[in-house]
């Protein structure tokens, strides 16, 4: 006798042949952290665009990175300031696809922007 499923139940059959599996709930984080991280990644770049401009206008310092000080010397801070913004949308995508990335993120923006406060009560 030929056991007959519903048309749905087929449908599910081929696709996890072809590889696709159900999401691994246990494996995603929290809505509420994937909201802050978003907010430590926008509140990261606000204060290195802060900190830049401070070092730069105040101290006497230089932008450190060569493509930003290009933008920076060809189109002023707006054009600084459009170039971090399109950064920071790119960051909160990556915020959006892969959480872990964030992190990282983070972690490093808060580390360039501890240097530049040192930088900045050193007055160097």
């Amino acid at each position: 006798m030929d056991k007959t499923y519903p048309p749905h139940k087929e449908l599910l059959f081929a696709l996890r042949m072809l590889g696709f599996r159900k999401p691994d709930r246990s494996a995603t984080m929290p809505l509420m952290t994937g909201y802050l991280l978003a907010v430590a990644v926008v509140a990261s770049q606000m204060l290195d665009f802060v900190s830049t401009y401070l070092g730069i206008s105040h101290a006497d310092a230089a932008e450190g990175n060569p493509g930003m000080a290009y933008v920076l010397h060809n189109y002023g801070w707006l054009g600084f300031a459009a170039v971090k913004t399109l950064g920071t949308l790119l960051l909160l995508y990556i915020t959006y696809r892969r959480k872990w990335a964030s992190v990282a993120v983070v972690a490093l923006y808060t580390a360039v922007v501890g240097w530049n406060t040192y930088l900045l009560s050193k007055g160097l």
